[in-house]
C-alpha cells in the first residue's frame, strides 16, 4: 500500500508499537473511538465514522483485518486531489 501522507508513517509506527505491547482488547465503540483518537488525534469525523462502520459492538476487534481498513481510510482521506 502506498504511503500517501506522512500521517500513514506515523500511524504505522504507532501500530507497530502496539503489536509489540499486544493490541488493546476493544469491545465497545467508545473504546474504539478512544483508540482512534489516541493514534490519530487530529482525525476528522469522516475518518472516525468510516472506521467505526467496520466495528461490531461486543465483539473483539480483529486487528489483522482492521489495520488495513484503518490505513485505507487514512489513504483515502489524504489522497491527492486532481
Amino acid at each position: 500500500m502506498k504511503l500517501f501522507h506522512s500521517k500513514h508513517k506515523e500511524i504505522i509506527d504507532k501500530i507497530e508499537a502496539l503489536k509489540c505491547d499486544g493490541y488493546p482488547l476493544i469491545t465497545k465503540e467508545s473504546e474504539l473511538m478512544d483508540f482512534i483518537d489516541d493514534i490519530m488525534p487530529d482525525a476528522d469525523g469522516d475518518i472516525k465514522d468510516q472506521l467505526v462502520e467496520h466495528f461490531v459492538e461486543d465483539k473483539t476487534v480483529d486487528w489483522s483485518s482492521y489495520v488495513p481498513i484503518l490505513l485505507q481510510a487514512v489513504a483515502q482521506h489524504f489522497e491527492p486531489k486532481d
